[in-house]
């Protein structure tokens, strides 16, 4: 039996400091390599940098050179190839999982069984996709879709090039997967550079087109840029040549991941229910402009999501090792610091994002704002706050595979409500801005289950997730909230800063 105190019930309440919180100034020793996570995390951001200056940069470009409806298009058809190919975020996280476990059992370890059983599923599942992309994919592109008069064939030329691009990521996943489990993310770092130049290039060659050839040549270079990452994955990856060149389909290991990837895959559908279906639900009802304000809109949130996500992706792979080497007190210390300052990075962002909507739309889009676009960010902003507190939580319960099938049934059910408050939203005759806040409370309702959860099935105590993760979070979004109603906008920001500094100030005074 472990002794820590975030874990309900402990035989002995010890009141002398953690061993460590590599978040808060603490020193760590034995439990895992702090220099080492503090890499990681600065070459991600690195990463996110380069590719969120990008972004920035190629969306005006694009939906400039594009137009509303043309770079509409090109997201309701995106929409359509990510439903069919909507496992891939199954994958991801099983493959990840499964090469920290190995790679947190040292020299008993063996990497290559499952790097070949990865390529394996990934390459049967690619044929998947394929088949259903060419046949019921390919029909609701045809006959359902709503595009503009005289598009018809061009939706169907950019659904064949956003295919083929599925494809190729999904053949790409066991090697990323391999990269972020071996905690090796310098590699992920000149793959994240070198899509972010690729996207300016892309985005800057459409002038050399006429306008009828723009949405064409902008998906066919998407495709060459997923293509080119694959060969360097390749490249990069002489190690497990065999492996990879050699797809395994057999044995206990790919039980094993099928079970968890099966498990998973409930997670993925309803993430698909919610942004996906909601896509297409909206350009059903409203059509493609309002597909370009989810698209743009899901662009901007993302990247800020990246800003807290490398931070959570970091840490995800120590949680997992320090759950297989059932070191318990460690794996809570980490959540709880993991949530605290996921939601920190998020907020200092985020809130201005909230605030001054508006201005970033003229300042980033210019005169090509989309219809709703303030309501739209806010709303999917609001709904990776509650991202960045749910995904640790996410991350710490599936480092235990088992009891998976009712947390993964219920949290998925929640998630995929979001589809449903969408729905129900939009047959009320509610605003179009709606469909993302509908999906944000969905997030919300998964956020509250996981943590209870936590607490039910894995030894969280809540008194002390109350105090190091909720009532921080609470009094900053209080103080940031009230200081913007009641002083303006610039005022709520400083306020802002200011609370969330002096949390973290005390926080790290208490554990010195």
């Amino acid at each position: 039996m472990y002794n820590f105190p975030y874990a309900q019930k402990p035989l002995v309440r010890a009141r002398k400091p953690l061993d460590y919180d590599i978040l808060s100034g603490g020193a760590f020793v034995r439990d895992f390599d702090a220099r080492l996570i503090a890499r990681n995390t600065g070459w991600l951001y690195l990463r996110s940098f380069a590719i969120c200056l990008s972004d920035l940069v190629a969306a005006r470009i694009v939906l400039q050179e594009l137009g509303v409806d043309g770079y509409g298009l090109y997201a309701a058809v995106a929409g359509v190839v990510g439903i069919v190919a909507f496992l891939g975020g199954a994958l991801d996280e099983t493959f990840r999982r499964y090469f920290s476990v190995e790679m947190g059992r040292g020299h008993e370890g063996d990497a290559a069984p499952v790097f070949a059983s990865a390529m394996g599923i990934s390459a049967a599942f690619a044929a998947c996709v394929l088949l259903v992309g060419e046949t019921a994919g390919l029909a609701f592109v045809r006959c359902s879709l709503d595009v503009p008069s005289g598009s018809g064939r061009s939706a169907i030329w950019v659904y064949q090039s956003c295919l083929l691009a599925a494809v190729l990521g999904i053949l790409s996943k066991p090697f990323v997967a391999h990269a972020v489990a071996s905690e090796r993310m310098h590699l992920m770092t000149v793959i994240g550079c070198l899509r972010a130049f690729l996207m300016l290039l892309i985005a800057a060659s459409l002038v050399c087109f006429s306008s009828p050839e723009r949405l064409f040549a902008y998906a066919m270079s998407l495709v060459g840029s997923e293509a080119i990452e694959l060969v360097y994955w390749c490249i990069r990856s002489k190690t497990y040549a065999s492996a990879w060149l050699h797809p395994h389909i057999g044995g206990g290991v790919l039980g094993n991941m099928l079970r968890f990837c099966f498990l998973s895959s409930f997670k993925t559908i309803a993430c698909v229910a919610k942004y996906n279906g909601a896509e297409v639900l909206l350009n059903l009802r409203a059509g493609v402009a309002f597909n370009s304000s989810w698209s743009v809109a899901q662009r901007l949130s993302g990247m800020l999501y990246t800003l807290t996500g490398n931070f959570i992706e970091a840490f995800s792979p120590q949680l997992v090792k320090l759950w297989a080497r059932q070191d318990r007190r460690p794996f809570f210390v980490l959540l709880t610091s993991v949530e605290r300052y996921s939601f920190f990075i998020m907020w200092f962002f985020a809130f201005p994002v909230l605030l001054f909507a508006p201005e970033i739309g003229k300042l980033w889009l210019g005169e090509g704002v989309p219809p709703q676009f303030a309501e739209f960010v806010r709303a999917l902003t609001v709904n990776i706050v509650f991202d960045s507190l749910g995904w640790p939580l996410h991350s710490a319960i599936i480092a235990d595979a088992k009891r998976l099938v009712g947390y993964q049934v219920v949290s998925s059910g929640l998630m995929a409500s979001g589809f449903l408050f969408a729905c129900g939203a939009l047959i009320a005759d509610c605003p179009e801005w709606t469909v993302p806040a509908g999906v944000t409370a969905a997030n919300a309702l998964a956020f509250v289950y996981r943590g209870a959860y936590l607490n039910r099935s894995r030894g969280l105590a809540f008194g002390v997730f109350f105090r190091s993760v909720l009532l921080p979070v609470g009094f900053v979004v209080s103080v940031s909230a009230a200081g913007a109603a009641f002083f303006g906008r610039h005022a709520g920001l400083a306020l802002s800063a200011l609370s969330a500094a002096a949390l973290i100030r005390g926080h790290a005074v208490r554990r010195a």
